[in-house]
């Protein structure tokens, strides 16, 4: 009996005290128009990590090498080039090295690109236009300075609302 009396006092006390507000936070969820140019992403100039010639380096330093570009490329969620990195990875030292020579650039430009592309899914005016400027182009350097700059600048000038005409009323 005295169990099912105090189950009772729990049900009834849970009614009388105030529920707290599910969630805290009241602005906007992340990925909205409103704050959505908070939300940087740095991607790194992977030319910085490739500071061997692969022709001469040791197998050692190749491979590292090949682990930080892998690393990096993961974790700036680019499409493409994790994948061929791994798979010059998978293959023989001599594949491992010529990738480094001339598949490295075409696949992180590839990856760049689709990066690049990827902005334009509910981009504004200046973000397209930006986008588009910076695809014509078709450099490395026109993809990191759209993806780390100029995205950002596009989309403050998109977040900006014009002023309301108010009409002045004629007495």
């Amino acid at each position: 009996m005295r169990s099912k009396l105090s189950a009772g006092a729990v049900v009834a006390l849970a009614f009388l005290i105030p529920a707290a507000p599910a969630v805290a936070h009241t602005g906007a969820p992340a990925g909205t128009k409103t704050n959505r140019s908070a939300e940087r992403k740095v991607y790194r100039d992977l030319r910085e990590i490739v500071t061997i010639d692969p022709d001469t380096a040791t197998s050692t330093q190749v491979r590292l090498v090949a682990n930080r570009i892998l690393f990096e490329s993961t974790r700036e969620a680019l499409p493409v080039l994790p994948d061929a990195v791994q798979a010059a990875m998978d293959g023989t030292e001599a594949q491992l090295r010529t990738f480094l020579k001339t598949g490295l650039p075409n696949a992180w430009a590839t990856a760049l690109r689709i990066s690049v592309v990827r902005t334009l899914t509910d981009a504004g005016p200046h973000v397209y236009a930006a986008a588009q400027q910076t695809l014509d182009t078709a450099k490395i350097d026109a993809y990191l300075t759209f993806l780390n700059v100029d995205l950002y600048t596009a989309r403050e000038l998109d977040l900006r609302v014009p002023p309301r005409h108010v009409p002045q009323r004629q007495v």
